[in-house]
């Protein structure tokens, strides 16, 4: 699913760009603890950024009066998160010696999942991506935060 929205911000290009760069913005509108990247595509102008959830492009463009800024946004849908390699067979580290060779069964190890009471937990499914609304609302977030003074008046 694809999403773009476009504001127009009070504030020059370069101090919107390095808030991008910093990624806290970012972070606090797509969810993303520490699992957060920023690539640069054109010096001062345009950005990627990927999350578990969704990954997106970031515009800038300076005018008269402010910045635009357009964002456009893609919901992954498997979360993001590759999935594991299957755990390779071993060889046990121990054999059963001549007289316990017929009366034991020989041992699952590393043969799939255990059964029983010590079977594995199953796997989470992946998280669902997120519904366009939730999409409006994270750039909602992002252009607000953006929008935001960084500093109070009257202090150094």
């Amino acid at each position: 699913m694809d999403f773009a929205q476009r504001r127009t911000i009070l504030k020059s290009a370069p101090e919107l760009w390095q808030q991008l760069l910093d990624g806290e913005a970012l972070r606090e509108a797509f969810g993303s603890a520490g699992s957060l990247r920023v690539e640069p595509l054109k010096l001062g102008r345009e950005l990627a950024f990927e999350t578990p959830l969704v990954k997106g492009r970031i515009t800038l463009e300076q005018t008269g009066w402010g910045t635009k800024v357009e964002a456009l946004l893609t919901a992954r849908s498997e979360g993001g998160a590759p999935e594991p390699a299957p755990p390779a067979e071993r060889e046990p580290r121990w054999r059963v010696g001549g007289a316990l060779r017929g009366l034991l069964p020989p041992l699952p190890l590393g043969r799939g999942r255990l059964t029983g009471p010590w079977k594995n937990d199953p796997e989470p499914p992946p998280p669902p991506p997120p519904a366009e609304d939730a999409l409006e609302e994270a750039v909602a977030l992002l252009f607000k935060r953006l929008s935001a003074s960084r500093r109070r008046p009257f202090q150094v």
